[in-house]
């Protein structure tokens, strides 16, 4: 591949749709591909050879979802067949179980680490009686237990949300300032007394009551 790439994963990484790769997990559907040269929808990696190969590619599956996508490959023309493809979906799908069950026993394992790590700094910042340490408290129990590049707690004061703690990505203004993008998920917030969610917050209506 194209040396300047910074790595193979890199330079074999393509959006759902592009390629051969991209077709099938777009599709859900295996795809047996007699020349990769002659397919008008192959993608050819920057810095690879032009070669004659065949291709198998079939989707891994749990439930409706397709989670990965296994591809061979086999130098000339008409090296692949059906009963390769057929093969290859039966792996395909003992695959895709065994990798989710993974996935999901490594997700168990990690909240179950969260919720030990949040038990016992509750269990700290309930026996302080300085505010400023309850802060700090809650920012390193924030680290230990999310997963995020910026963490803030805010209070409401009479009619002003003000900051009082801080740490990370996206909150280096003093303590204290105020975002208006912030004011407008408080304001959120406060109003349906529900978590939100925003997945973009360049997106946000900059128009909450400050």
């Amino acid at each position: 591949y194209d040396s300047s790439i910074h790595s193979a994963a890199d330079a074999y990484t393509q959006r759902v749709g592009v390629g051969v790769t991209g077709r099938v997990a777009e599709t859900g559907r295996s795809l047996l591909i007699p020349n990769a040269l002659e397919c008008e929808f192959a993608y050819r990696v920057p810095g690879t050879q032009e070669l004659e190969e065949s291709l198998a590619a079939v989707p891994l599956r749990y439930g409706s979802r397709v989670t990965g996508v296994i591809v061979i490959s086999k130098l000339g023309v008409n090296q692949v067949h059906e009963d390769d493809v057929r093969l290859l979906e039966v792996f395909a799908g003992q695959a895709s179980v065994a990798l989710e069950n993974a996935r999901l026993s490594e997700r168990t394992l990690t909240l179950l680490a969260q919720s030990r790590a949040l038990q016992v700094a509750t269990n700290q910042i309930a026996s302080e009686l300085d505010p400023s340490r309850v802060l700090a408290g809650l920012m390193d129990t924030a680290r230990q237990v999310l997963v995020a590049d910026g963490y803030a707690l805010w209070w409401r004061e009479e009619e002003t949300w003000v900051r009082r703690a801080s740490h990370g990505l996206g909150f280096e203004l003093p303590i204290g300032s105020r975002d208006p993008r912030e004011i407008t998920v408080l304001q959120r917030v406060f109003i349906e007394r529900a978590a939100a969610v925003i997945p973009n917050t360049m997106q946000l209506d900059l128009t909450a009551s400050l």
